[in-house]
């Protein structure tokens, strides 16, 4: 992942070079990665099946709704450094979880806001915005409260605080990202440039690099751009840990453990053995990093019969190639000199043997 972020970074550099709009900073992200490294070193369909949601051919997925079923086993204790909230204080900033504040079309994400220091119910303009989930079930809670109550860097969605006090509802509580997530904007809104898409992918990146060499060793396992979120300045924030493995749960899994992620993203090597590796998360790295730069979902064939990484890797041998690929909407504003012949798209996506 290092060496991803290295290629990411040493583009972004020539792009500086020749677009003033974009600030240098005194330290190279290489040197900046130097804080976490040293990184550490770590075939059949699972026979309970295979859990993967669907992906559309803009590459979003749809609501996995009950069929999220995360296998780890997390204490139910959740981080001292979690806020508890009170059901009945989420319930009244959100007006019964009323419609108008519903957050994107899941109807799990609701927008409130809260007091800064008592987390009382608040209102726009006094208090602080903070979006809350509601949970699937019980394990999608302990895994997430269970992650990231144990993680912090700059690149990682922050988990608030915490609901569990009213039975069989458990909710979770973000800082809310106002420029919603990559997806909105790949797909949805106006483009964004060449330079903004570089700086996002390096904040995945340094967010994966963060995780995978941390004590915990996480793996996320549903790595793809409605995952990736963007506060208002467009900073990176990596989110939705609910499928999310981590320590001694990673060296349990074998071919019996079902197989989660998302269509177009889930490593093929992950779904056919059932073995999971940091691997598999820079895999789907390597196809948000695809989609990102091509403008088109994960499932690149109208009939779905092949999916965008198997569709793109023709391309990714040269510059000239790339360039056939690379989303119109850019309208060829971009530098690939940096890359040379060896796209790093491509060699992420050899990590696991799909040519």
């Amino acid at each position: 992942m290092a060496e991803v972020v290295v290629s990411l970074d040493s583009i972004l550099t020539l792009q500086e070079k020749t677009n003033n709009s974009l600030q240098t900073s005194g330290k190279t992200l290489y040197e900046r990665m130097l804080d976490l490294l040293p990184f550490p070193s770590n075939e059949e369909n699972s026979a309970h099946g295979v859990v993967i949601l669907s992906g559309d051919k803009k590459g979003k997925s749809r609501n996995a709704g009950d069929t999220i079923k995360a296998d780890n086993k997390y204490s139910s204790n959740p981080s001292p450094n979690l806020k508890a909230f009170k059901f009945a204080d989420l319930q009244r900033a959100t007006k019964n979880f009323s419609q108008d504040f519903l957050l994107g079309d899941n109807g799990v994400m609701f927008l409130c806001w809260v007091d800064k220091f008592t987390s009382v119910p608040s209102t726009k303009g006094v208090g602080i915005a903070v979006a809350i989930k509601r949970c699937q079930g019980l394990q999608e809670y302990e895994t997430v409260v269970g992650v990231l109550g144990s993680l912090a860097h700059p690149n990682i969605i922050s988990l608030l605080g915490h609901s569990n006090d009213k039975p069989h509802e458990y909710f979770l509580v973000y800082e809310y990202m106002e420029k919603r997530n990559l997806d909105h904007f790949l797909f949805e809104d106006a483009p964004l440039s060449w330079g903004r898409r570089l700086i996002i992918l390096i904040g995945v990146a340094r967010a994966l690099a963060y995780i995978h060499s941390s004590s915990y060793q996480v793996i996320h396992r549903n790595v793809k751009p409605s995952n990736i979120f963007l506060d208002q300045d467009f900073n990176t924030k990596l989110g939705d840990f609910g499928f999310a493995k981590f320590g001694s749960e990673i060296h349990k899994l074998d071919a019996t453990t079902r197989v989660m992620g998302t269509i177009g993203y889930v490593d093929p090597l992950y779904v056919k053995t059932g073995h999971l590796t940091m691997k598999s998360d820079v895999y789907s790295f390597g196809v948000v990093l695809l989609v990102t730069l091509t403008g088109d979902g994960a499932w690149g064939s109208p009939n779905y019969q092949l999916n965008l990484a198997e569709l793109a890797g023709p391309f990714l041998t040269s510059r000239s190639k790339l360039d056939k690929i690379m989303d119109p909407r850019l309208q060829k504003d971009y530098q690939l000199k940096a890359l040379g012949t060896n796209i790093c798209s491509n060699q992420i996506i050899k990590l696991e043997g799909l040519k």
